[in-house]
């Protein structure tokens, strides 16, 4: 709750900042009243039908239509500022840059393909549109393990950092202090000492009362860059595009992912809200370049400091020929790709 507080007050400056902005405006436009209310009215019709004409999600379409026709005047203007999904177009502008710039490290899975279409036919087609919306190719990968708990990972991701050799990445929507976090940057903050490059990406939402810019400070002194995701600092449209993903990719060689986050409770040492259920899984060979670049685009595009292309190309490059089962589920996790939402 401290640190909630703490961000809180450190926002009210801007907030006060910006609605003396929007005041100053107002007072402006005020001889200007009628006028303008005429010309929000007949932009509120128009985006109306601009939405009823669009091929877009229903949900979307249903919330600015009630919006706008219930307060037509508020509504075009909120529609006209932050409509048409505006609000994530810079932060989207960054990691496109950031992708052109790494430009194309994976080689096709058309072949893969090929294999499956002659095993199951719709699957294959179902791999194919994945890959497509993700830009990944399938790609085979050499084990995957399972965790049905949280707690039944942690171990092995100790061990997994305790062995890291060239870099460490890791990229959360929450974290928070505790016996899982603690452990984990002792381990980071000894491999950093010995040369390793340890990077950490957060969300500052998802991480607002657990996770603040002193605890990251106290991280860049042991030795561990870091860098939060769409910091929240001043109210701003692009809010609510938060950073989701749960990714730990060590040397390019094994990747950890699922639903836990770096959190006591999602291991269960402690019980916030009883018993927690949620999966987790290891994967090593092909796939863990998917990780890698998934990583390196969010990092190149909120940070100065660059990770060259050349990491990803030389990720999981030790593959062997899985099977269907491995196939699938190395397929199924891309989609981690989308991991930015609104």
């Amino acid at each position: 709750m401290k640190k909630v507080i703490g961000r809180v007050i450190g926002v009210i400056p801007a907030v006060l900042l910006q609605e003396l902005w929007y005041l100053l405006i107002l007072s402006w436009l005020g001889r200007f009243a009628t006028a303008l209310n005429i010309g929000l009215n007949v932009l509120a019709v128009i985006f109306v039908l601009y939405l009823i004409s669009k091929r877009e999600e229903p949900a979307y379409k249903i919330l600015w239509i009630v919006i706008i026709v219930s307060m037509p005047v508020l509504g075009a203007t909120l529609f006209l500022f932050l409509g048409d999904k505006h609000t994530g177009k810079k932060l989207k502008q960054k990691i496109v840059m950031s992708e052109k710039k790494l430009g194309n490290v994976f080689e096709s899975g058309d072949g893969i393909i090929d294999i499956i279409d002659k095993e199951d036919k719709r699957m294959a087609q179902t791999l194919s549109h994945v890959s497509d919306v993700t830009g990944f190719p399938i790609v085979n990968v050499d084990t995957v393990k399972y965790y049905p708990l949280g707690e039944k990972c942690f171990e092995d991701m100790c061990e997994a950092l305790k062995g890291a050799k060239s870099y460490i990445y890791v990229e959360y929507f929450i974290i928070e202090a505790g016996t899982f976090w603690n452990t984990l940057v002792d381990i980071m903050a000894e491999k950093a000492a010995e040369g390793v490059d340890v990077r950490v990406i957060y969300d500052d939402l998802g991480s607002i009362a657990t996770f603040s810019g002193v605890d990251m400070v106290k991280l860049v002194s042991k030795g561990i860059k870091c860098v939060p995701f769409n910091p929240f600092f001043i109210i701003k449209t692009q809010l609510n595009n938060r950073d989701h993903r749960k990714i730990m990719v060590i040397d390019g060689e094994v990747a950890f992912s699922g639903g836990i986050n770096l959190a006591d409770e999602y291991i269960n040492v402690t019980h916030k809200y009883g018993q927690w259920k949620d999966i987790a899984f290891r994967i090593t060979g092909e796939g863990v370049k998917h990780y890698t670049y998934m990583f390196v685009e969010f990092w190149n595009a909120f940070s100065k400091d660059k990770i060259d292309a050349e990491v990803i190309r030389n990720s999981g490059k030790y593959c062997i020929a899985g099977d269907k089962k491995d196939r699938v589920i190395c397929c199924h996790i891309m989609m981690l790709r989308q991991g930015v939402r609104q």
